[in-house]
């Protein structure tokens, strides 16, 4: 019998090969040109946030494959290579941020079980990551993907902000725990970058509106996106903007250099709040998975058609997840971005 893996990729992986054959340009030089001199690609960077279910696509269960490098970077690498993808996503918020900051982690279940930290987390002392087990895993997964795709494609990760990492793990974050939690994620991008990746992608719950925490939350993330430009890397932040019109304003204002991402859930609602913010500069879009499979393709292709100049990146708001989605869902997703993209 076949394995789950070659039952997704076809027989003798005659397609997965196709695919491989189209990625010719150098993505990292594309990324390159736009860090350094704002020159946008021909096309936005393309891909979808696959990460755990790769497991699915392998035929195993997802705790003990995401903890074998050698697995989990040849089966990503078939995936994003199959459907011609423009960058891979090497990891994506499955709890290396917690565990930095002092959390126990249990990773014998997924989703990882996560305990609270308990006390004060100025208390708290961020580990290296290349002092825990799951933090040279994921090192390894980079430096695999780094070796065997080469320029060909751009090599991400995706975790969590500071706000959204610390409600994971205490009830109540003060402006010093912000700080303290902050200087953590920072000591994290930096080593994603310094590791291989080309582009971080934040997914933070923004403090709109709540005056002196969203002040102490812009200063520090601020400092994380200087971070990551300093290492020719690209920071992007996912930002749900429905009904957040003048709060987004001034966050893209103030923080230089992030490329935000905004979310598309409701295509009536977005498509007005995209012409207040208006926009000049580059932005992503990242569709969530229930619409995209709508069937409302057409529709989102429209939209998307006036603003195709300054769209970069386009991808999914949320991940396709392993024990949530199928495999088979991998494709349709990625029949929907192409039917957008025409």
């Amino acid at each position: 019998m076949r394995s789950q893996l070659a039952q997704y990729f076809g027989h003798n992986g005659n397609k997965w090969l196709m695919g491989r054959s189209l990625m010719t340009d150098k993505k990292k030089d594309v990324l390159r040109e736009f860090l350094k001199k704002g020159s946008m690609p021909i096309k936005p960077f393309v891909f979808p946030v696959i990460f755990s279910i790769s497991a699915e696509v392998e035929g195993m269960s997802a705790p003990p494959f995401l903890l074998d490098a050698t697995k989990v970077s040849n089966a990503l690498r078939r995936i994003y290579q199959y459907h011609s993808y423009d960058c891979i996503l090497c990891y994506f918020c499955n709890s290396l941020e917690e565990e930095i900051i002092g959390a126990e982690v249990d990773r014998s279940v997924f989703p990882p079980i996560v305990s609270d930290l308990d006390g004060n987390l100025l208390s708290v002392e961020s580990f290296d990551p290349d002092d825990l087990k799951y933090g040279r895993i994921v090192k390894d997964v980079i430096q695999r993907l780094k070796i065997t795709v080469g320029d060909r494609q751009l090599l991400a990760s995706g975790f969590l902000g500071p706000i959204k990492l610390g409600r994971r793990v205490t009830e109540n974050i003060s402006y010093t725990d912000l700080e303290v939690i902050a200087s953590a994620i920072q000591k994290l991008a930096q080593w994603f970058c310094q590791s291989g990746v080309d582009m971080i992608i934040f997914v933070e719950d923004i403090p709109f509106g709540k005056g002196e925490l969203f002040e102490e939350w812009e200063w520090n993330f601020s400092q994380i996106v200087k971070l990551v430009i300093f290492h020719e890397a690209l920071p992007v932040l996912m930002i749900k903007v429905a009904d957040k019109v003048e709060h987004v304003k001034t966050l893209l204002q103030r923080v230089e250099g992030l490329l935000p991402c905004f979310v598309c859930d409701d295509i009536e609602k977005f498509s007005r709040a995209l012409k207040e913010i208006q926009l000049e500069s580059p932005f992503g879009l990242a569709f969530s998975l229930e619409l995209l499979s709508s069937g409302n393709t057409m529709e989102l292709r429209r939209m998307i058609k006036q603003y195709k100049d300054r769209i970069m990146l386009l991808t999914t708001s949320e991940e396709i997840a392993f024990g949530v989605h199928k495999a088979k869902d991998l494709q349709a997703i990625s029949d929907s971005l192409n039917q957008i993209m025409g």
